[in-house]
């Protein structure tokens, strides 16, 4: 499910793994091997088939401990839905999200933490009917509450380092969404720093070229 692009942003070498939200539309994961350190874009749920689902159950594609720092674009479930557990496995740096979204994540997280432990208590008497083993929750309310202690709140349209030589701005047109700046805006960025855009298509659909990516192996 992994994808791998590379670039330069404030010519800087920027390598870009897209571990999520690749030959699918949910599971948003992009890790972002940046010169201050790598930084994780969204860490969200996958949804849909079975097939699907069970990727949320396996080992995540990304060492926890080491992320420099995470931003997370928006409350989607499947943009911030696998974060309570990426810090239950040792996250412990901060999670960059406008004041707006981290306040929905405070309500979205723990419903969904509600919602697992609820699954796997029903699983759990199927189970137990026919002699198999209980299963975990893929992460219960305490998980989702720890969690939001790693929410750093930024600003609304105001720059923000996440990590150092890189900075980002809360974009809000016309509502908000978080993401790295354009080209454009690298003056305004500061003299050095690496301006990266993550807002999607700034043109249509038929004027962006189709990139081939290269399969992480």
């Amino acid at each position: 499910m992994s994808t791998t692009e590379a670039g330069a942003a404030g010519g800087k070498d920027v390598e870009i793994v897209f571990h999520g939200a690749a030959t699918t539309v949910t599971g948003s994961c992009m890790l972002m091997r940046l010169p201050g350190g790598p930084v994780l874009v969204d860490c969200g749920l996958f949804q849909g088939p079975k097939a699907l689902q069970a990727l949320n159950y396996a080992r995540l594609p990304v060492d926890a401990g080491s992320l420099a720092a995470a931003i997370l674009t928006h409350a989607h479930i499947d943009h911030a839905g696998m974060f309570p557990r990426l810090v239950r496995e040792g996250f412990w740096r901060r999670a960059f999200s406008t004041a707006a979204t981290c306040d929905l994540l405070a309500w979205v997280l723990t419903d969904a933490g509600a919602i697992h432990e609820s699954e796997a208590e029903r699983l759990n008497r199927r189970n137990r009917k026919r002699g198999a083993e209980d299963v975990k929750p893929l992460y219960t309310v305490e998980d989702a509450e720890r969690s939001l202690g790693r929410l750093a709140p930024v600003a609304a349209n105001a720059w923000f380092e996440p990590v150092p030589g890189t900075r980002a701005a809360a974009q809000c047109r016309p509502y908000p969404r978080l993401g790295l700046a354009r080209n454009g805006d690298r003056r305004q960025a500061g003299r050095g720093a690496a301006a990266l855009r993550l807002l999607g298509r700034p043109r249509p659909a038929r004027q962006v070229p189709v990139l081939r990516p290269r399969v992480a192996r």
